[in-house]
């Protein structure tokens, strides 16, 4: 089995499919030493806020296009 096939799904929860696809890069990285951390962050309520001022007007104009305001 290659690297590609081992990161096909294979289980029927999203949750568990991410779970194997990150030990499988975690296996695969840290053997090679180049995997330098992994963080699991909890779940939290998204905070939106308006796009910075900093943006390109093209890019905000193209999240808008796509309804992310």
């Amino acid at each position: 089995m290659n690297f590609s096939e081992s990161l096909a799904p294979r289980s029927d929860s999203p949750l568990d499919t991410v779970q194997e696809i990150l030990g499988t890069l975690v296996a695969h990285y840290r053997r090679d030493e180049v995997l330098t951390a992994v963080r699991q962050i909890p779940a939290r309520e998204a905070e939106f806020r308006p796009v910075p001022g900093w943006v390109t007007s093209a890019l905000s104009e193209a999240y808008r296009a796509k309804g992310i305001q």
